[in-house]
């Protein structure tokens, strides 16, 4: 595929625009449930663009949750995250998710500061989700 644009990578929004051709949406239907679903939801809401939030799964070894994302700028962001779940502490890890040291967050939220394409991985745990995980 080609993408035309103006200017470099960046301005162009290149990395979002292959995520949106490379990894479609995609949609399951589901039948009718009890319970009750509010107008709108998201997991989670990073609110710099130039993180790309690249993995989410349950931990290897625990019932703890992982979120693996990286800088896709080569620019040095301070980033605020938002959590659709409550959880009692997050940790930065390793990428083998051990815990390098926690982050100081109010249960819904955390603030970083990351490097040009550095890849951080983060854990939850005591997440409460309600379902949603």
């Amino acid at each position: 595929s080609l993408l035309p644009h103006k200017g470099d990578y960046r301005q162009g929004e290149t990395v979002k625009e292959s995520y949106k051709l490379n990894q479609p949406v995609l949609v399951k239907e589901i039948h009718t449930q009890k319970g009750s679903l509010t107008e709108s939801y998201s997991m989670l809401w990073c609110d710099a663009e130039n993180i790309i939030i690249e993995t989410v799964k349950k931990a290897e070894d625990s019932d703890d949750f992982i979120i693996r994302m990286y800088e896709s700028h080569n620019s040095q962001t301070y980033m605020h995250l938002e959590t659709g779940f409550e959880f009692e502490k997050a940790y930065l890890c390793d990428m083998l998710e051990n815990n390098i040291c926690e982050i100081k967050s109010d249960g819904k939220c955390i603030d970083l500061d990351v490097e040009g394409f550095e890849i951080v991985t983060v854990k939850f745990t005591g997440a409460k989700s309600g379902g949603a995980l």
